[in-house]
């Protein structure tokens, strides 16, 4: 995009961009949450992992989330097909 079009020219060019900003993967991962089987494991793991979630707690919750592999198999298929599609996003 040409830098003309902006009334400021932005700090980063956006192709260099790689990781979507926080905003956009906390959006994600309340969908994500939202759309999961209520009574599968993967669910209450989640829950149990995050009884108290705050807005500033939420970032390192989802780092956690994406290394523990304990979260990864109480998934089922469909579940854990979209959970890896995120983290390839993230």
């Amino acid at each position: 995009m040409p830098q003309e079009k902006y009334v400021n020219p932005p700090l980063v060019l956006p192709e260099k961009i790689y990781l979507p900003p926080l905003h956009i993967k906390l959006g994600l991962m309340k969908n994500f949450v939202k759309g999961m089987d209520k009574v599968v494991r993967g669910f209450e793991y989640v829950r149990n992992k995050s009884p108290n979630v705050t807005k500033n707690s939420r970032g390192p919750l989802i780092r956690e989330l994406m290394q523990d592999k304990q979260f990864d198999e109480d998934l089922n298929e469909t579940e854990r097909n979209t959970w890896l599609s995120f983290k390839r996003i993230c």
